[in-house]
Order: C-alpha cells, then structure tokens, then sequence
C-alpha cells in the first residue's frame, strides 16, 4: 500500500509533468526542438552546465545558513531544496514574496525544523543573493556609462544603484543598538 505522503508526491510530479507538456504545447514543440537545432551545442552544454553551477552554489548557501542555525542538511539535499525553492518562486504570484513562505515549508519538511526557523533561513540566503546584485549592477551602470548617454530617468536609476552600494556597506558595518 503507498502511503499518502508518497501518493502526494507522485501526484506532483505528474502534475508538474502536465504542466510541463502544456508549455511545451503552446510554445510548440516544433519550435522548440528548431530553435534547439539552430543553437550551438556547445553554447547550450555550456548553459547548462552553467545553471546547474548556479543552483549549486545556492543550494550551498542555504546548506551553510541552515548550518549556521543548527540544521544539517547535506550537499545533493540542499541542492534539490533549493531547486524546489526556485520552483516555487516561479509558480507562484508575486515570485519571490509567494515563493519564500512556501519554500520555508519545503525547508522544514526536509530538514524536521521549525517553519519559522525555515523562514529565517530563506530570508537570510535572500539577503546574501543582494550584495552581489548590487555589485553586478555597478558593473551594468558602469559599462552602460561607456556606451550610451544617459537620460534623466537613467540618471536617476544610476545614482540610486551607487547611494545603495555605499549604504549597504555602512549600515552593514553598524554595530547593533
């Protein structure tokens, strides 16, 4: 006999095959097999490998926060939490701000924590992913500067990417009241 546990996973996956098989559809899978034809194949490996890489590496960031507050969870686990964790942030509405409570869920159910706890701990790995947002769009601004002559509403987008580069650091650097 399948437990219910195991019958609502199976009943997942084959939802998220469904799922999966109706883009495909209206996309169309001609399309999409041409297009792949057309790409490079080395290009495409490369992208691959590279998304693979990404997630990774994510995953040891929450594997590394979780550790911090107490919770193992080992490497492959950690990179198939947070893979779900993007799942979730892509299906539901409003992304990341639908995604994370249901993330910290998946997190306390393949880790035996506390919600809350899981909820830290997304909203900490979170907050990691900004700092190297900023830097990259300090890259983007800087190069962008070189190439095309900014408007006042670029401008304006410029000079808020270097006040919150500055002011990261600063109010990081803090020491707590």
């Amino acid at each position: 006999m399948v437990e219910g546990s195991t019958r609502a996973k199976v009943a997942g996956f084959l939802g998220a095959l469904v799922v999966l098989a109706a883009l495909f559809w209206v996309a169309g899978v001609d399309d999409i097999l041409a297009a792949l034809g057309r790409a490079r194949q080395g290009i495409v490996a490369l992208v691959v490998v590279a998304a693979l890489g990404w997630l990774t590496a994510w995953g040891l960031a929450l594997r590394t926060v979780l550790g911090g507050l107490g919770i193992a969870l080992s490497v492959p686990r950690s990179f198939f939490v947070w893979t779900g964790a993007m799942f979730a942030n892509n299906v539901t509405p409003f992304g990341q701000a639908g995604g994370e409570p249901v993330t910290a869920l998946l997190i306390s159910r393949a880790t035996d924590s506390e919600y809350e706890t899981s909820l830290a701990a997304i909203a900490s790995v979170d907050a990691l992913n900004f700092v190297p947002s900023i830097g990259f769009a300090l890259l983007g601004v800087g190069y962008m500067a070189t190439e095309v002559t900014f408007n006042a509403r670029l401008e304006y987008a410029a000079a808020s990417v270097g006040v919150l580069a500055l002011a990261l650091p600063v109010v990081a650097r803090r020491p707590p009241t």
